[in-house]
């Protein structure tokens, strides 16, 4: 819906960004993520890799909730001081546990901050501002942070709970009136409006400005934008009219096409494209909500297969919500931290 001109701003602030988003993974994911090199002892201290890959002062790293293990009650993050955009910045971790993968799973809808939201992040984003809002506002109370604003960012899981950690701060200003940001790096739909509630003005101004103040990145073909329990109907459905069309099929055929050395037969693609129609006009189950995410703009990050470089594109989340899950070899690896700072680094420059 518009070119990379138009998004050059979201671009340079995103390729920054995004280092705070996989320090929050801990020193393994920074370690695989390093385009410099790094001395020994800075990859051996978790503050002092996430200082070195986010480019600020060892000393700015002041809250660390990254150590070892999963959490179903508080995701890992840390809190810093980004002094170069005069902000604090907390940065949450995705999924890289077996209980990250459960509050993933629980993608069925409850109530939130006057709009329905994915019940596992939204409680995540309860708990986790539970945890961490007191050392956080304390900060804020110092004479030298007194005119920083607020950045939230995350990837994957951390993205999904980061979007809705901003819809909390806005609604229920929890940082005051001070100016908060959030970007976020593949999440997965989290958030819609009740379309039948009555709000107030300052909650549904409230509810504009945050959506107005996040920016949203996707690279390539990653699924996990696509994950919720709307997209994952429509992909049962969609998986199920392929099967009914290839159960006879020979596997080696069915090798053939996976890898693109056969054209797909034309009564499949007829198939998927009538069961692509139907899903658009499914009634939504009980617990399903029209999810998306809750973001002014959409940086999708286009890879081009000839010449391994990206093109930049922005649309409306909104765009997504008729699409589908792309099954793809790609879809899990272009997921990955490092590619999107190995996108963004290629845009930025």
């Amino acid at each position: 819906e518009c070119g990379q001109e138009d998004i050059e701003q979201e671009i340079t602030d995103g390729t920054r960004i995004m280092r705070f988003a996989t320090a929050a993974y801990g020193i393994d994911m920074i370690r695989s993520a390093l385009d410099r090199s790094a001395a020994c002892e800075v990859l051996q201290c978790e503050k002092k890799a996430i200082a070195f890959h986010t480019g600020i002062a060892e000393k700015d790293v002041k809250l660390i909730h990254v150590g070892e293990g999963g959490s179903m009650k508080v995701l890992r993050h840390f809190v810093a001081i980004d002094r170069e955009s005069k902000s604090i910045i907390i940065a949450l971790r995705g999924t890289l546990s077996i209980s990250g993968a459960l509050i993933d799973m629980q993608g069925m809808s409850c109530d939130f901050c006057h709009g329905k939201a994915h019940k596992g992040m939204a409680e995540m984003a309860d708990n986790l501002w539970n945890v961490s809002s007191e050392k956080i506002l304390k900060l804020f109370e110092r004479e030298e942070f007194k005119d920083y604003g607020f950045t939230i960012t995350g990837h994957s899981l951390g993205a999904g709970v980061a979007s809705l950690l901003n819809i909390k701060c806005h609604v229920e200003e929890l940082v005051g009136t001070r100016s908060v940001k959030c970007f976020v790096f593949a999440p997965p739909p989290v958030f819609c409006l009740h379309e039948d509630e009555e709000r107030s003005q300052n909650i549904t101004s409230s509810i504009q400005k945050a959506i107005a103040d996040c920016v949203c990145y996707i690279h390539d073909n990653d699924c996990i934008p696509f994950l919720s329990v709307t997209f994952i109907r429509r992909l049962a459905y969609v998986l199920d009219a392929v099967d009914n069309k290839t159960q006879l099929m020979w596997p080696l055929q069915r090798f053939k096409i996976f890898w693109e050395l056969q054209d797909i037969p034309q009564d499949i693609i007829e198939s998927v494209k009538k069961t692509r129609k139907e899903n658009l006009q499914r009634s939504l189950v009980e617990g399903e909500s029209p999810l998306v995410a809750p973001a002014r703009i959409v940086v999708w990050m286009i890879k081009n297969v000839d010449d391994n470089t990206f093109t930049g594109i922005g649309c409306k989340p909104e765009t997504l919500r008729d699409l589908n899950i792309f099954v793809n070899q790609d879809m899990v690896t272009d997921h990955l931290p490092e590619q999107y700072e190995n996108a963004l680094d290629f845009l930025c420059n």
